[in-house]
């Protein structure tokens, strides 16, 4: 199976998929990494900040970085998650928290970029259809001005997807490359 293999250096120079981060673990990652904190700073000094993921075969880091700048909650509020099964969870408790919270996209947000690489063609068109998959599933606000962080579709190239406020991209390089 290409998503349990372990990444392994063929003669060719291409490699095999290894293992794909989970969202919890990526998120985790990111929350404990100074990627925030930077895209503060060079954000304050009129400069940019860019991301960039030699292995984006497993996508999920720069999934959680784009989505924490984004402001984007974690997870749906519908999705089943495995604490709301504890006998003391309180339904009621938790939508009230929920609705509470005012998540905000980043200040700094369209100063970043980020940028996955891979050899592998395949992880490459994975990681892009996960990215589109993401931008299709992300709720958003339709009005106010957080609605303006957002392109209007007939303004985004290929017409399908909203135009995110900064830029991210998965290409395919070969090893030792740098974009």
């Amino acid at each position: 199976d290409e998503d349990t293999a372990a990444m392994t250096a063929a003669s060719n120079g291409t490699c095999q998929r290894a293992p794909k981060v989970s969202h919890a673990h990526a998120a985790a990652c990111v929350m404990q990494s100074h990627v925030f904190r930077h895209l503060e700073e060079v954000y304050a000094q009129g400069q940019g900040l860019t991301v960039w993921d030699p292995f984006c075969n497993t996508d999920a880091l720069l999934l959680e970085v784009l989505g924490m700048a984004l402001g984007a909650p974690p997870a749906s509020p519908a999705m089943p998650l495995p604490f709301t099964d504890f006998p003391a969870f309180d339904e009621v408790g938790y939508g009230e928290v929920v609705r509470s919270l005012k998540i905000e996209p980043h200040s700094g947000l369209k100063h970043l970029e980020l940028i996955g690489t891979c050899n592998d063609a395949a992880a490459v068109a994975s990681a892009n259809a996960d990215l589109a998959r993401f931008l299709r599933t992300m709720p958003r606000p339709r009005l106010g001005p957080r609605s303006l962080l957002w392109s209007d579709p007939a303004e985004s190239r290929s017409g399908e997807t909203l135009a995110l406020p900064c830029k991210v991209r998965f290409e395919t390089r070969q090893v030792g490359v740098v974009p």
